[in-house]
């Protein structure tokens, strides 16, 4: 409730330097939806002054060159990729493909110094194992991935350098 979002399915909060944006990618996106007008107000609060970082997490990736659950939320992607482009959004965190992958700043389809970094994290392990096969040789905006178990830690030394 203190980010002022009708549902726990989307919300936001401020950790040190970082305003933290939690997104559902399994309810309405479109611009009329709760959860894009939501997410406009909660944008228009963002200060970077004292939060310099702006992260945004969601379950199903908007880019993914492995085989699982390709274009799932491409949805989505259409409904709200330049809204958070043009906020400035840093750092993108998903799941669900269980690999791991890193972007460059990619804004629809295409590398993008203005454009967040995606980090595909559903690598943590789960009883299905990684998802192996990559259905394409790395398109321009894959920086690496990789099928295997792991974890990962990112680090913001201050408001201009992470670390993952």
């Amino acid at each position: 409730r203190a980010s002022g979002s009708a549902s726990n399915l989307w919300w936001s909060m401020e950790a040190g330097p970082v305003h933290v944006i939690a997104l559902c990618s399994y309810a309405a996106t479109h611009a009329n939806s709760l959860q894009y007008r939501w997410l406009v107000r909660d944008l228009k609060r963002v200060d970077r002054s004292r939060t310099p970082w702006l992260i945004v997490m969601f379950h199903a990736p908007w880019y993914n060159s492995n085989s699982g659950h390709v274009g799932e939320s491409e949805l989505m992607r259409r409904d709200m990729e330049t809204l958070l482009y043009e906020h400035g959004v840093d750092i993108i965190l998903c799941g669900h493909v269980h690999a791991y992958e890193r972007t460059h700043p990619v804004y629809k389809g295409c590398v993008n110094d203005c454009g967040p970094v995606y980090l595909n994290l559903g690598d943590g392990g789960n009883r299905e194992g990684a998802y192996i096969p990559w259905r394409m040789s790395p398109p321009a905006w894959t920086a690496f991935r990789e099928s295997s178990f792991g974890v990962g830690m990112l680090t913001l030394h201050n408001e201009t350098h992470a670390f993952y």
